[in-house]
């Protein structure tokens, strides 16, 4: 997945095989990574690893989830300008070998959690891939809307009469429903529908970032290496509070 650094791919084996890291350790997973902007910052990120964990503790040895970081390695400790970054290819280029190498050559196959830019253009990570593995990916994309919010209405709409058309009504007792695309204009060949656009909600900011000091010192040191700015205000010092409206 895009939001794990390989530097700390002995981190995750060890924390999802079972074993107890110390948290600072294991943030590293997520923040030790090139592309985000100045880091991880929602909480539901380092949630899909403890899910990861929850779910292997049920499982023999040989079932169990394998977790691959597919962000270039980066030591941020000796990063002190841009031109100390891994190149941006590279981002693209690093998880391609690990898919070809670690995965369909030897037979397996993977769920790539990645942003749909990854799948777009000549040197994307599927690009790269596929230049060996010929349609070895089967693209499955999020619905969050469509620009036009009419479009939207109209295109919820007829999804419910389809799941009721084709599911009957146990269809919508369903979580998810999975819709091919091919021709539709939409980038990919399947939507993963989760609910109306208006009622998707969003990961909360992780507490580290108001909670630990430490943290959010290093944190606005990376803002100010990509962006030439500290960190954004609005992301509040002090552990927020409920104001009564």
């Amino acid at each position: 997945m895009e939001f794990g650094g390989a530097a700390q791919q002995k981190t995750i084996d060890r924390y999802t095989g079972g074993e107890d890291i110390p948290y600072e350790q294991l943030r590293r997973v997520w923040t030790d990574t090139v592309g985000w902007n100045p880091t991880v910052m929602s909480v539901g990120y380092p949630y899909f690893f403890a899910q990861v964990r929850a779910v292997n503790e049920g499982l023999p040895l040989a079932e169990r989830i394998h977790v691959w970081l597919g962000e270039p390695p980066v030591d941020w400790s000796t990063i002190k300008t841009l031109a100390d970054l891994p190149l941006s290819q590279q981002r693209d280029q690093h998880p391609a070998e690990l898919i070809k190498t670690q995965i369909l050559a030897k037979g397996k196959k993977a769920l790539v959690i990645y942003g749909s830019f990854h799948f777009l253009g000549l040197d994307s990570l599927q690009s790269l891939v596929e230049e060996s593995y010929p349609r070895s990916f089967f693209v499955v994309t999020a619905y969050t809307g469509f620009p036009d919010h009419a479009s939207s209405e109209t295109f919820e709409q007829n999804l419910q009469a389809w799941r009721s058309r084709l599911l009957g009504t146990e269809g919508h007792k369903a979580n998810f429903l999975l819709v091919k695309i091919q021709g539709s204009g939409v980038p990919g060949d399947a939507l993963l529908y989760l609910g109306s656009a208006t009622g998707l909600t969003q990961s909360p900011v992780t507490p580290d970032l108001y909670l630990d000091f430490a943290f959010r010192r290093e944190i606005n040191r990376r803002s100010l290496i990509f962006n030439g700015k500290p960190l954004d205000v609005a992301i509040p010092l002090i552990s927020p509070t409920y104001i009564r409206k």
